[in-house]
């Protein structure tokens, strides 16, 4: 199938002392565009392999390394012949993605299509302590989800880090699409702040900034015979939720409103789990599809891939040199799935830099 950025060259890259979350923003923005099509080439210090050593391993191979790799021709050099390497492969590339205190970024100023990323919109001067957690704390994101009587928790993953590079990724686009040379500059703090925005616009609303309420909320996970279930619910949905869960206590007239459900959350929430302790999370999502009803099942990640709708929509498939499926682009084109492709074998990579 021919992708949409079939024939554009990309050279990813880092230096030495880039922040590990930027360095997934990175490495995300190139795994999307390998995806569609891009001749992504990562230049990496043959001592300092981008997440070798990140867990979760598989087989001796970081599972976070196998899936940001993925469809990249990987170009392993010595430390110090990184940043030639970078500036050759970008000057005959389309596109040059590395963090904001990469000196190869800057030699490139007048050279095509530049990415960059930084953690707060500068460099990364020594002793710096900020950190994707501390970013999120920052952009207020760590003020939505949890109890408030405990501390602030971390989101698992790396959502902060992935989105940057998304937005890395769509800037990278657009100015490829309008531009023979062009900037794109993504920090992580500015992100945050971005998928945060309701906090900066509430005030502007004349409505309380959200704040996370724990058992208060009007959204909660509760049990299940085998596990737990996001407990969501739209207003219309409320006289189908009583039917299911069936308690008279629910038709008293404190629950009938919407603000003044909000107001006993926790009591309706406990109502709910009390009913549904009978049922497993399959049993749940079956009851839940029958009757239109937005909750959802807690699942692992083996059940994930398990689950009827990702096998129907085919969410995982198969990579190339990696003894373990990925999730693929979420994207169709021309009908069909990008899955991605393989890595070519490190052994044979360094040539492809030193041509570049």
């Amino acid at each position: 199938m021919q992708r949409p950025l079939s024939g554009l060259s990309i050279v990813e890259t880092a230096s030495d002392d880039c922040p590990p979350a930027v360095r997934l923003a990175l490495a995300f923005a190139g795994r999307l565009a390998a995806d569609l099509g891009a001749a992504v080439t990562v230049i990496e210090t043959e001592n300092d392999a981008t997440f070798a050593d990140l867990p979760p391993m598989i087989g001796g191979t970081s599972a976070v390394r196998g899936f940001l790799m993925a469809g990249k021709t990987i170009c392993r050099v010595p430390a110090a012949a990184r940043r030639a390497t970078a500036e050759r492969a970008a000057a005959n590339s389309r596109a040059l993605l590395t963090d904001a205190d990469d000196p190869s970024a800057r030699n490139a100023e007048s050279r095509g299509i530049r990415g960059l990323v930084s953690l707060a919109g500068g460099g990364h001067p020594a002793g710096q302590s900020n950190s994707e957690f501390t970013l999120m704390a920052l952009g207020g994101l760590l003020d939505l989800l949890g109890d408030p009587a405990r501390e602030p928790l971390k989101i698992a993953g790396s959502q902060l880090a992935y989105t940057a590079g998304m937005a890395l990724f769509t800037g990278l686009v657009a100015a490829m699409l309008g531009k023979e040379r062009e900037t794109v500059r993504v920090n992580l703090l500015e992100t945050a702040v971005w998928l945060n925005w309701k906090s900066v616009a509430a005030p502007s609303w004349g409505v309380p900034v959200p704040v996370r309420q724990g058992k208060a909320a009007e959204w909660q996970v509760i049990r299940c015979a085998d596990g737990y279930l996001a407990l969501v619910y739209r207003d219309p949905d409320w006289a189908t939720l009583k039917a299911l869960v069936a308690d008279p206590v629910l038709e008293e007239p404190r629950f009938q409103k919407r603000i003044e459900r909000k107001q006993h959350a926790g009591e309706v929430a406990a109502i709910v789990e009390k009913a549904l302790m009978r049922y497993t999370r399959a049993q749940v999502r079956d009851i839940a599809l029958a009757r239109r009803l937005p909750i959802g099942p807690v699942w692992n990640l083996a059940e994930l891939a398990q689950e009827p709708h990702s096998v129907a929509r085919g969410m995982l498939q198969p990579v190339p040199g990696f003894d373990r499926p990925a999730p693929r682009l979420p994207v169709l084109w021309n009908g069909g799935a990008l899955a991605p492709d393989a890595a070519l074998p490190e052994p044979a990579q360094a040539a492809v830099a030193g041509g570049a």
